[in-house]
């Protein structure tokens, strides 16, 4: 999504939800939760997505690859048996909220690992949030914060249920942003089905975008990876293991960045509220520095 602004209301915390494992925006405002490495800069600053009020989950790095076996008759979890990546996360484990970053939640979203319809059982992460008429600030999203890159593999199961014209499932948040910019973000949207870009220059430069359409759609489950190399600007996007689109965006330059996935952006133009939900399992990361 582009164009849009918010206010954001920001409240620090630690450790609130160590056993929490379904989340709620809370009534009095949006929730955005937030949590910087020292000297970071604020994660959740998105020329695309509308981060909401926020909620800081304690400091949890833990690899989702520690979490083997659901229980000891079950298979094998999805992390445990894909092992050697620099981040992976299957909602199998409890309180997952202390393996990311932040959450943004707005007023009413929720965020729960659900055991309905997961593509490796037994959970997957549920977003579910409700647009007002006219509105483009609701989010459901997860957020994980990475260090400098030079390479971005970001890969994930993805289902969409919504009639929004515009939906994004995952961003790629440059944070700070590469050099030459104030904002940068990667994204997908599976509304018009677009691999996008959008960025905004440091010297005071209007904002800019570019997308590339593709054919598919994710109404159903879906194998999404984005590949991004901040050596040459280029940026792939693959569905199902077959590629649907690519670019070559302005000028990258090694960042640090936050990968997003849940109901990340989107627009609501009716005059009624409509409801969105994405569905996501098995986040794969790798980095190269």
């Amino acid at each position: 999504m582009r164009g849009r602004a918010a206010v954001l209301l920001i409240v620090s915390g630690c450790a609130l939800f160590p056993e929490l494992d379904g989340l709620v925006g809370d009534a009095g405002g949006p929730v955005d939760a937030t949590l910087d490495a020292p000297g970071e800069a604020a994660a959740e600053a998105s020329s695309d997505a509308a981060p909401s009020d926020v909620v800081q989950p304690p400091d949890g790095n833990a690899d989702a690859d520690a979490g083997a076996v659901a229980d000891a008759d079950a298979a094998i979890a999805f992390c445990a048996s894909h092992t050697g990546h620099t981040f992976c996360e299957d909602f199998d484990e409890p309180s997952f909220a202390n393996r990311w970053s932040s959450l943004a939640l707005s007023v009413g979203a929720t965020l729960d690992e659900s055991d309905a319809s997961a593509q490796s059982p037994p959970n997957q992460l549920l977003g579910d949030v409700t647009f007002p008429p006219s509105s483009s600030t609701a989010t459901a999203y997860v957020s994980k914060h990475f260090t400098s890159s030079s390479k971005i593999t970001a890969e994930a199961d993805f289902e969409v249920d919504s009639t929004l014209a515009k939906v994004d499932p995952i961003h790629i948040t440059f944070s700070p942003a590469p050099a030459g910019y104030s904002a940068y973000e990667i994204h997908i949207d599976t509304g018009d089905n677009h691999l996008g870009a959008s960025w905004t220059p440091s010297d005071g430069g209007p904002s800019d975008y570019m997308d590339v359409t593709f054919p598919d759609q994710l109404a159903a489950w879906h194998d999404v990876k984005l590949v991004v190399d901040l050596t040459t600007s280029a940026v792939q996007a693959y569905l199902d293991g077959a590629l649907v689109a690519q670019m070559t965006t302005p000028t990258l330059s090694p960042a640090a960045f936050n990968l997003q996935v849940g109901v990340v952006s989107g627009t609501n133009d009716a005059l009624t509220p409509v409801d969105a939900k994405v569905h996501v399992d098995n986040v794969l990361v790798d980095t190269v520095p």
